[in-house]
């Protein structure tokens, strides 16, 4: 009941191009579920990074809800289609983690959301072994300026010294990690992370991200 008032008084919308609709519509669904998976291998410390797809179109435009117009329901339907498309590759799951600061402004870490609904995503496809997402294994130590803007050497300045090992982070030992954020550009902050995810003793490092700028 409460659901169809709030439907009447503010109608859900599209995260990707605003047709009336939850999450993500129909047509957008299939437009992202049809992309192919991207494969990186170029980023060091990181085997490679497996994302659903290119960061363009509508794709694009979901990842830019989810982060900037609070639409955590576009992370599960992101997850759900990446769990269909690729097969697990690792053991854990560990989320590229927010500064405190930024964090309570924005109210939820993205890399967080997606981490969970892609174990949950692995789980509700019955896979043997799916990854556990583990929270506090990486803290962000340094609060740094958006990497959005920046040119590729200003992108690795910028998250020097930025993480350090969390509390759990006695987990990852002898273990293989994926490595969850929404976008892959230049791999800074995933290579940053995944130096102290090896430090950890992290037997490898992959990375799974929902885009990949090519």
């Amino acid at each position: 009941m409460l659901d169809a008032v709030l439907d009447v008084l503010a109608p859900a919308r599209c995260a990707a191009c605003r047709a009336y609709a939850r999450g993500l519509c129909g047509d957008c669904r299939t437009a992202i579920g049809q992309a192919r998976p991207v494969i990186r291998c170029d980023i060091p410390g990181i085997e490679r990074v497996v994302a659903l797809g290119a960061y363009e179109g509508t794709l694009r435009r979901a990842v830019l809800a989810l982060k900037y117009a609070n639409r955590r329901d576009v992370a599960v339907e992101i997850a759900e289609l990446y769990a269909r498309a690729v097969d697990p590759f690792g053991e854990l799951l560990a989320a590229v983690p927010l500064h405190p600061a930024r964090l309570a402004r924005r109210g939820f870490n993205q890399a967080d959301v997606l981490a969970y609904a892609l174990e949950r995503g692995w789980r509700a496809r019955h896979v043997a072994r799916p990854p556990v997402a583990i929270h506090g294994s990486l803290v962000r130590v340094k609060p740094t300026a958006p990497q959005s803007g920046l040119d590729s050497r200003a992108r690795v300045d910028n998250v020097v010294a930025a993480f350090a090992a969390g509390p759990q982070a006695g987990a990852l030992d002898g273990r293989a990690v994926i490595l969850v954020d929404d976008v892959a550009t230049t791999g800074a902050t995933l290579r940053a992370c995944a130096r102290v995810l090896h430090e950890c003793g992290a037997a490898r490092v992959a990375a799974a991200c929902a885009a990949v700028r090519l």
